[in-house]
């Protein structure tokens, strides 16, 4: 079996790759959008493979040859912010917070919490607590 040459035009396929980048961008930032509870991740790759007519497994695969990182780790990331920031700049329980984000327990978020920040968040809110008391302050 011999395989034949393939001709390749260049500037198709230049445009191909202009197009799988703007795709995984917006997968991104549809990511983003996408509200933090627990399961929906695949939500936003889901809605953006229906739009562009590609499969939900394409999608996810450009994505993370984009960026790297597959969804799920990033819309963890996103997660974490933002409840690191809501540690330093409300009064919420821990609790309250965990269930805002859509982490499966406390102790399950206290795990990654600390993976990343590398300390457990009750001490990350002592610590930096100075942010909540000069957001009172200015009240």
């Amino acid at each position: 079996m011999s395989l034949e040459p393939v001709a390749i035009d260049a500037r198709s396929l230049t445009a191909s790759c202009i197009q799988l980048n703007t795709l995984a961008e917006r997968v991104g930032r549809v990511i983003e959008r996408t509200p933090p509870v627990s399961g929906r991740h695949g939500a936003a790759e889901a809605a953006l493979a229906h739009s562009e007519d590609l499969s939900v497994a394409r999608v996810t695969r450009l994505f993370h040859q984009q960026t790297g990182v597959t969804s799920l780790q990033m819309l963890q990331a996103i997660r974490l912010r933002l409840a690191a920031q809501l540690l330093l700049v409300t009064e919420r329980s821990l609790k309250e917070i965990v269930d805002a984000m859509g982490f499966r327990s406390v102790a399950h978020f206290g795990r990654l919490f600390k993976r990343k920040y590398g300390v457990a968040p009750d001490e990350y809110r002592r610590s930096n607590g100075t942010k909540l008391q000069v957001s009172r302050a200015g009240a």
